[in-house]
């Protein structure tokens, strides 16, 4: 999503908030340990030994901000730095010198997706201008959560706009408050989305980790894109409170991470579950059944299909037995699709979905009155509109045409309008929904209880496709495929793991397991990575070299 070069960095008449304006930081180096590549358990231990604080800990990684989000490669990861974020580390330091120590995220700092409320100085968009003029009622249960444990809210992370429900062919990453997030791999590869900053963030060191949220896909493609791991936990074990909607019957709030251990630590603190705990690595994988599903997608891309066959290899050696598995469709209306069919099953129920819950969330939302109060230095500026609250879709959609100028130069809004639109009754609707969730259900559960396996294995999609702005959106768009749409439909949850890479850019594999099983999910998971060690440091590239790419024949296919 983006209006060519100008537009997808910023617009002359869009004022796009900077996280160089951010609260000062302080000359204080750190010292005694350099947080780069840390895992969360390492920075804790470091705090807890005197060897670095929550407010060094903090200004390291506003400093990486300043030099790689808004400034050198312009990465766009960031829309915004909490304004608050140093006092808060220098209250949680004051608690730690006096033996209260909150969580296991003490002094940890994280970025929150911007579709994910939060209370004080920040704004939530959902990465949209109509929602600039006004503000959530408060922290989203996960962001309380998280409090609660220690964590320190950094700013909020860049998103593909409305999670990706607005346009047909919206960039991934691109919102109009936020500009193009980039890929911190090669700068001109989409990052993925919806969950775009999170992991883009997470890949180049701006932070611990990462909250993002997942309908289809918006976390498993970012993670894969961006090569950082992708938790997406059962729909309903993470509070979706204060939460822009797409869809409840498919949304989830998961984490991003450097690590299986570190996403499994985010969700403890969002779940009061203690699964990383039990993840030790010990035993590798002797007993585990695994099936992997290579049609269609080694079909499809074949860099995806050598990738994950290595990690069949490293998973057999570490003790796995691992077989072939065919899932059906995951809705009716894929089983035998004819062109006179109408809307399919799965955007039907998302469409119904959210124009229910859309209205709902934004009903709740105050106004920024002139008495609140000011935006600190580093928070979003306003969106330079005179007071347009939006308070329905309805508005959202009169809003964005009213300023195509800023928001529809390059993709439509076709989906907002589709969901008004609708006809469909109520009964219809929930007839749809029960049939998705049996049909889903019977094709991922049914196949694991009758093969008897654990979790599923397939590739999380296929290395980032070049951003090309456009007017008629993405034209890339039809490359890219994931391998959690079942999951999605189902409510199950899934893991993107970092697997290998195709000239610099990565590729996951996705481990999908039954429902309210994702202790099973994450020990496979944290297996294979300990015995892969596949994950690679972005190294900022500004572009590929396409002509020897396509030399060495990439885009060929196997069956």
């Amino acid at each position: 999503m983006g209006c060519g070069a100008s537009t997808a960095e910023t617009s002359a008449a869009v004022p796009v908030p900077s996280p160089a304006a951010a609260a000062p930081v302080s000359a204080k180096q750190v010292r005694c340990v350099n947080p780069h590549g840390k895992s969360i358990s390492e920075l804790e231990s470091a705090m807890g030994s005197g060897n670095i604080s929550a407010r060094s800990l903090c200004e390291f990684f506003i400093r990486r901000i300043h030099s790689l989000d808004s400034a050198g490669p312009r990465l766009r990861s960031v829309v915004e730095i909490n304004p608050d974020a140093l006092a808060i580390a220098d209250r949680l330091d004051h608690d730690r010198a006096e033996g209260r120590v909150h969580g296991k995220l003490h002094g940890i700092p994280l970025l929150v997706k911007d579709n994910i409320d939060t209370a004080g100085l920040m704004r939530t968009t959902a990465g949209s201008l109509a929602l600039m003029e006004s503000l959530p009622r408060g922290d989203a249960e996960v962001v309380a959560r998280l409090k609660q444990c220690g964590a320190v809210i950094l700013g909020k992370a860049n998103l593909s706009e409305w999670g990706n429900f607005r346009g047909e062919r919206g960039f991934d990453g691109w919102s109009a408050v936020g500009g193009q997030c980039k890929n911190p791999h090669v700068l001109d590869r989409s990052p993925g989305g919806s969950s775009s900053g999170p992991a883009a963030a997470v890949a180049a060191g701006l932070c611990a980790g990462a909250i993002g949220t997942e309908t289809n896909g918006s976390i498993e493609a970012p993670a894969s894109a961006c090569g950082v791991v992708g938790l997406k936990p059962t729909v309903g074990l993470t509070s979706r409170d204060g939460v822009v909607p797409v869809a409840p019957s498919q949304d989830s709030v998961g984490s991003l991470a450097k690590s299986v251990m570190d996403a499994a630590m985010l969700l403890d603190a969002m779940t009061g579950d203690c699964l990383a705990e039990q993840l030790t690595g010990e035993g590798g994988l002797d007993g585990v059944r695994i099936g992997v599903m290579r049609k269609p997608f080694y079909v499809k891309d074949s860099r995806c299909g050598v990738v994950c066959e290595e990690a069949v290899r490293v998973l057999t050696a570490a003790g796995a037995t691992v077989v072939q598995v065919e899932l059906a469709p995951a809705v009716k209306s894929r089983q035998s699709r004819q062109p006179e069919q109408g809307m399919d099953d799965e955007l039907l129920v998302c469409s119904w979905e959210f124009r229910r819950e859309m209205n709902r969330y934004l009903s709740s939302r105050r106004a920024h009155l002139e008495d609140d109060a000011p935006v600190a230095e580093g928070g979003l500026r306003g969106s330079g509109f005179e007071r347009e609250e939006c308070s329905s879709l309805e508005e959202i959609i009169q809003f964005n045409r009213q300023h195509a100028t800023e928001e529809m130069l390059l993709f439509g809004q076709e989906h907002m309008e589709t969901s008004v639109g609708l006809s469909e009754t109520e009964a219809r609707y929930r007839a749809v929904l029960a049939s998705n969730l049996e049909c889903s259900r019977a094709s991922l559960e049914g196949a694991m209880d009758a093969m008897g396996l654990d979790v599923l294995l397939a590739p999380s999609g296929p290395p980032a496709a070049q951003l090309v702005h456009q007017a008629g959106g993405d034209p890339n768009a039809d490359l890219y495929f994931g391998s959690g749409g079942h999951s999605a439909v189902a409510g199950g949850p899934l893991v993107s793991v970092p697997a290998g890479d195709w000239r610099g850019l990565p590729i996951n594999v996705t481990f999908l397991g039954r429902r309210c099983e994702e202790l099973q999910l994450l020990r496979v998971a944290h297996a294979y990575e300990l015995a892969s060690e596949a994950r690679i440091t972005p190294k900022f590239r500004a572009t590929l070299d396409l002509e020897e790419s396509f030399r060495s024949g990439p885009h060929s296919t196997v069956t």
